[in-house]
């Protein structure tokens, strides 16, 4: 079993990113957010969407969605 929880990955497209993992089999949450009352279901403002899995291994991951490189704005 998986030691550590938490690890943090940051994409700047996180439906892309949701949509290529669930299509490699890896089981994800939606994506969400954090709101006025707590975790909701949908992606919001930059650096406030984000969802969760686990690796094979049950390391526990969460992967946010970032702003696009400064090159790219």
């Amino acid at each position: 079993m998986g030691l550590l929880q938490g690890l943090q990955l940051c994409v700047t497209d996180i439906h892309t990113a949701h949509a290529e993992l669930t299509d490699r089999g890896v089981e994800a949450s939606n994506v969400q957010h954090l709101g006025a009352n707590g975790w909701e279901d949908g992606s919001d403002d930059t650096w406030n969407s984000f969802m969760f899995f686990k690796d094979p291994d049950g390391n526990g991951w969460v992967v946010q969605q970032a702003p696009a490189p400064l090159a790219d704005r």
